[in-house]
């Protein structure tokens, strides 16, 4: 019967049910009449809100769905100027547990308090309207106050940003690592790191008798009265699982503003002062001092590198604030808890020394993992900036690492057998000491489940330069920083139970402990054998430990043949009764198979077999890799289930119809030891188990090998005729083919070469990136598979003339290959980056003259820089022209040489050339050299809102823009495309500040092409390279990027509201459309339809403008480009408000877009259809256009620059 209820057709049933127990709660819970007796079990939820029109339905919505449904909503709208109310009066029509009231704006504490007076729930908990919380957020929270009978119960929070949910900060999530319930104070401090008002919920009844309310009119109202409940409380619970999203906004203005406001300093040390008094009136003094810590090493942090924002008044009282915190640590132990870095800069600010705090910043005083340490008794003192001063008006234990920056460090990098030994290789360092310089010992144990009884293991050091790239340090390259343990087997096997290894490393007194830890993107070995009948298996456990596990097992798989959707089987167990096969997607567990064992005449072995269902239920979701997976488990005949294994249990081993494929399994549990919790809460791992693949149509792959042209894999088929397969690497914008090169009975040799040829150019090297192996055969997916032997054997890299490449295989889904610049092992890993930007800043130019360019960030090597070489090499210029590039596939221009970035030559090129011309910003690590001469193009007429207004709405830190302001004083010259720029372009530099570059005026370089007499014959070989037939009408569909997808002001998806598919059928044959995604779409990866080409990754958009008849545009400056032309504009701008309310411009937008305006893709169709005519109907519109913001465009801009630059110098 319940299999039946919870059945995924029946979904809309129960949602449709929960409503209407919703609306029966509802209408009860409205005619409670108000009083002060408390509705049993009811959890009363406060929103307050205030311009939140587009957050809050979701926030409702969100609240609910909660599966714990006995709430009321109290909606308080605090005088909110925009549609917030009513959307809330219009939600609570649909959900009467939903109530709305309004009030004259007071602030957020003042609309709390108000939700409290209509609250009649034995619970209460806040929730900003702008959040959301999981389904599951209050349903285990009461389950835990009912429980434990406390007070009030605490949860973790992520945040939400965009569609993405990073992690909270680190200090939010060790607080909450474990569940911990019936706490107080004395007992666990630690929590009071979770301050806000949002994060819990309280018996009603407990926060009436406190006489708590949030105070009006102060900013980090929820700071003294989250103390004053801990501090209070008989007791808290802790909770673990996270269930609140706290949104980012995508304006953060108001983060970085707010934080070096007086005000908000000020209202933060009153909070502060508040909280710490509160402790101390309560007898509280261990976690008065917890609390001081987690201010000084936490709080502090959001104020100490934003200083260079402040005001006077704000810099008074941020002074003021900190010498009061800094007098409250008065114990060793909390000075020695906090880093280095805010020690430093907590002295020097309560100093009054600005300058010198300031100084601090600049010279990277701030930044974790940078500076060196040396091991004094049993501290690592640091080297950072002023440490010459220790002692003297600094103390020296203000150098003093803490334990948070000299932690121990070691995870896993291979596991494997080797000579009757379990082989751990591992890094284990110290951070912050240099471990070529100070040698500490390395030992390791084998630590036993109970946690109290260790044997000593034997390790020897080793070095591996690649496995440490993501570890280095400027002051180390770490690589020593290697040891590969031996565990014995024979001792593993003398009993079963979990083992981990923890290592210890010392130096003289200086001691640190930790545990080896394992990353998921290791590959571990299967079980094995260890004796008879007792398996090994490895695997990730609690908190990131490596744990092995070893264990008698109940049931394991020795023979499995299959054939079409039968699967004949033999387990050897222990009263075992019958075999059950899960489809794996299916997370209800319903899509199921079962079978009777029948014993055989060999005692403990058993027969059986089992025919899988026909194709699942329509109903249960299923994804390209879930590969109709089947979990595979045995019955014994007390009823419990029991995960069958298959120690060592290649795919070879049966032939290719082995349909039976180890797998890892979170919730597997390979022996009959089931899965235990440990003494800290958490639960222990469990291992490999078995999976059955209906491996009908199957692509198997035994191995590989790399050569400088590519990689060669070795495969079979099963279910398909070779001839049929089509097999190609999958990566973020392109897919390409597999040829099959040689045959050799059923095994076959397929060769993904790693150069390419599209669009009709020369070949050269695929781009960097992440590619998976994909086939098909007649257009239907094959699933694929990698026989065991060649998934442990581990990580496959190589390097050839073009690429770094890892090759990792995975049981079951998509083998990963990842294609890199071919750096070297120095060259990886920041700090050997570092290493080599300190070897730049000790070059100058010289040798033979040069000239170094940078189109955006390496990705391409076209725009204004692309003319001026050609400019150059036409007048022909003696310097050498070089090409900073991302990878060997970015095409540089005839007679420039390239350099990738992040090698060697990279960074001498920056050092040396005479010239360098960017049209981003300069790396922020250079510093221009003495005699350089340094060229700012940009790349783009100046239209959405750019410069120093704009990083203030993005709520860049004051130490990111003061970055940009310094090296915008070092341009020589800055290229203005036209008079009403060059107002805007100004706003790159500190307002009021001198500039010191030349400003030339003199329109774009870049657009040179698309008025030259050489723009017909690009035209002509541009279509033909791209298949456009002469009579097509080729339509150039180049969207910009939109600010509310993109996360990190970076990258973001393409915009989609175009109808690609529905475009090309309406226009038909005689039209093709060709889409540019911004840069940004190319960085995230585009995807379009088969009907459309894809020129997001072309090398040239002049190339692309020109071979068009047709541009469909939107708000990017492409358009003044294209408007050099002539040719018909269609202004496609469905999200028009939308994208303006997120990104200001600096002119109006309807005096830039001389064209019709389209909202919908029929709209577009009617539009183009006739693009002469479309031209002839804005003709002049766009004539004006050009006469106001183009009127220096006349093909020659290139060539006044470079008389402007290079001529009076001698190189042209």
């Amino acid at each position: 019967m319940f299999d039946v209820l919870v059945h995924p057709r029946h979904l809309a049933y129960r949602e449709s049910t929960r409503t209407g127990l919703n609306w029966a709660r509802g209408i009860a819970y409205r005619a409670t009449p108000t009083g002060r007796s408390r509705v049993p079990g009811l959890l009363s939820i406060v929103v307050p809100a205030f311009g939140v029109e587009d957050y809050i339905e979701e926030t409702l919505l969100s609240l609910s769905r909660q599966n714990y449904r006995r709430i009321e909503i109290i909606v308080v709208d605090d005088g909110s100027p925009d549609r917030s109310g009513e959307i809330a009066r219009r939600y609570a029509k649909r959900d009467p547990r939903v109530r709305v009231y309004r009030r004259e704006n007071g602030g957020l504490s003042a609309a709390r308090n108000t939700g409290i007076e209509h609250a009649r729930g034995e619970f209460l908990t806040f929730i900003d309207s702008d959040d959301t919380v999981d389904r599951h957020a209050f349903s285990q929270v009461i389950a835990a106050l009912r429980k434990s009978g406390s007070d009030f119960a605490v949860s973790p929070y992520r945040r939400y940003f965009k569609g993405s949910y990073p992690a909270a900060a680190s200090w939010i999530r060790s607080a909450h690592r474990r569940t911990r319930l019936g706490e107080t104070l004395e007992s666990f401090p630690e929590i009071l790191v979770n301050a806000v008002a949002w994060s819990k919920v309280y018996r009603r009844e407990f926060w009436d008798e406190a006489g708590f309310s949030f105070p009006v009119g102060l900013l980090y109202e929820d700071q003294a009265i989250s103390t004053a409940a801990f501090a209070r409380a008989k007791s808290f619970d802790v909770m673990s699982r996270v269930s609140l999203n706290w949104r980012i906004r995508d304006d953060q203005s108001s983060i970085s503003q707010q934080a070096t406001r007086e005000k908000n300093i000020s209202d933060h040390w009153r909070a502060v002062r508040e909280t710490l008094d509160i402790l101390e009136a309560r007898g509280l003094d261990s976690a008065r001092s917890v609390r001081v810590s987690q201010l000084m090493s936490n709080n502090l942090a959001e104020f100490l590198p934003a200083i260079r924002a402040m005001d006077d008044d704000a810099w008074d009282s941020f002074v003021g604030f900190v010498r009061y915190l800094r007098d409250q640590a008065n114990s060793p132990e909390v000075w020695r808890s906090v880093d280095s870095r805010n020690k430093v800069m907590i002295h020097l600010v309560a100093q009054g020394n600005r300058i010198a705090a300031l100084e601090f910043l600049e010279r990277g005083g701030w930044n974790r993992n940078t500076f060196p340490g040396s091991v004094v008794g049993d501290a690592i003192v640091a080297q950072l900036p002023f440490h010459e001063l220790a002692g003297a008006e600094i103390p020296a234990e203000a150098f003093m690492l803490s334990p948070r920056e000299s932690y121990a460090r070691s995870r896993v990098e291979r596991v494997y057998r080797r000579d009757g030994n379990l082989v751990v290789e591992a890094l284990a360092y110290i951070d912050g000491v240099d471990p070529s310089t100070t040698r500490y010992d390395v030992c390791a144990e084998l630590v036993f489940d109970d946690g109290e009884q260790k044997i000593p293991l034997d390790s020897v050091r080793f070095r591996d330069e690649y496995a440490i790239r993501w570890d280095t340090r400027p002051y180390a390259d770490m690589s020593e920083s290697f040891i590969r343990i031996s565990v014995p087997l024979d001792l593993l096997a003398e009993r079963p139970d979990d083992y981990w290894i923890d290592v210890r490393m010392s130096t003289g007194e200086l001691i640190r402990e930790t545990v080896v830890r394992f990353e998921q993107r290791r590959e571990l070995p299967a079980a094995f054998e260890v004796k008879d009948g007792r398996l090994l298996d490895v695997l990730p456990g609690p908190r990131g430990r490596l744990v092995v596990r070893v264990g008698d097992v109940r049931a394991r798989l020795i023979t499995a043949q299959a054939k079409d959707r039968t699967i004949a089987l033999t387990v050897v167990g222990e009263n075992l009764h019958s075999v059950v096969a899960v489809y794996e997607p299916d997370r209800f567990g319903l899509q199921r198979a079962k079978a009777r064992f029948v014993q055989t005449a060999v005692s403990g072995q058993y027969d059986a077999v089992i025919t899988l269902p026909p194709e699942p239920n329509v109903a249960i979701r299923r994804s390209s890799r879930d590969n109709r997976r089947w979990r595979l488990e045995a019955r014994d005949r007390d009823g419990q289930l029991h995960t069958i294994s298959a120690p060592e249990l290649p795919l070879s081993s049966m032939g290719i119809s082995n349909a039976v494929v180890p797998l890892r399994r979170a919730n597997a549990s390979l022996t009959s030891r089931p899965a235990r919790r440990y003494p800290d809460g958490s639960r222990s791992p469990n291992g490999t188990g078995i999976i059955i693949a209906e491996l009908d149509r199957t692509l198997t792959v035994f191995g590989c090998s790399v050569t400088d042209e590519g990689i060669v894999f070795s495969i079979a088929v099963r279910g398909v005729d070779i001839s049929d397969l089509e097999i190609s690497m999958y990566g973020r914008s392109t897919s390409h083919a597999i040829a099959i090169t040689s045959h050799d009975g059923d095994t076959h040799e397929a060769f993904f070469s790693t150069t390419q040829q599209l669009w009709g150019l020369d070949w050269n090297a695929v781009a960097s990136g992440l590619y998976t192996l994909r086939a098909q055969a007649h257009g239907s997916p094959l699933s694929i598979v990698y026989d065991q032997a060649f998934r442990i054997s581990g990580t496959t890299v190589a390097r050839t003339p073009d690429h770094l490449i890892r090759i990792e295989a995975q049981t079951i889904g998509p083998m990963e290959v990842k294609l890199e610049a071919p750096l070297a092992d120095d060259e990886l890993g920041g700090g050997n980056r570092a290493r080599l930007q300190a070897w730049y800043s000790s070059l100058a130019p010289s040798g033979d003259r040069s000239v170094l360019f940078r189109s955006l960030y390496g990705e391409i090597a076209n725009d204004s820089s692309l003319a001026v070489h050609e400019e150059l090499r036409r007048r022909g210029s003696k310097l050498d022209l070089i090409w900073a590039v991302r990878d060997r596939s970015v095409r540089i221009p005839d007679g420039g040489r390239a350099v990738i970035e992040g090698s060697r030559e990279y960074f001498e090129a920056f050092g040396t050339a005479d010239y360098l011309m960017v049209n981003v910003h300069q790396p922020d690590w250079t510093a221009k050299p003495d005699g350089q001469i340094l060229i700012q193009t940009f790349h783009g007429y100046p239209f959405k809102l750019a410069g120093r207004r704009w990083w203030d709405r993005l709520g860049f830190s004051a130490e990111r823009v003061h970055s940009f302001f310094r090296r915008a004083q070092e341009w020589d010259y800055l290229v203005s495309p036209a008079a009403y720029a060059t107002p805007f372009l100004k706003e790159f530099y500190e307002e009021g500040a001198p500039i010191p570059a030349e400003i030339l005026e003199i329109g774009y370089p870049r657009n040179d092409i698309l008025l030259s007499d050489d723009g017909a014959a690009v035209r002509s070989r541009v279509r033909a390279n791209l298949g456009i037939r002469e009579d097509q009408t080729a339509i150039l569909y180049a969207p910009t990027f939109r600010d509310y997808i993109s996360t990190d002001d970076m990258s973001a998806n393409m915009f989609e509201a175009l109808n690609f598919d529905l475009l090309a059928k309406q226009l038909g044959p005689d039209f093709v459309l060709l889409v540019r995604g911004h840069p940004f779409n190319a960085r995230a990866g585009t995807r379009t339809s088969p009907r459309v080409v894809n020129v997001t990754d072309y090398p040239e958009i002049n190339d692309l403008i020109l071979a068009s008849d047709v541009g469909i545009l939107d708000y990017s400056s492409l358009r003044f480009d294209y408007a050099l032309t002539g040719k018909p504009m269609v202004f496609f701008v469905p999200d028009l408000e939308r994208y303006f309310r997120g990104r200001e411009s600096f002119v109006e937008y309807a005096e830039t877009a001389p064209g019709p305006w389209a909202r919908s893709t029929d709209e577009v169709v009617r539009l183009v259809r006739n693009p002469t005519a479309l031209a002839e109907a804005h003709a002049d519109n766009v004539l004006v256009f050009r006469e106001r913001f183009m009127e220096l465009e006349d093909g020659h801009a290139a060539a006044r620059l470079v008389d402007a630059v290079f001529v009076p110098r001698g190189d042209a």
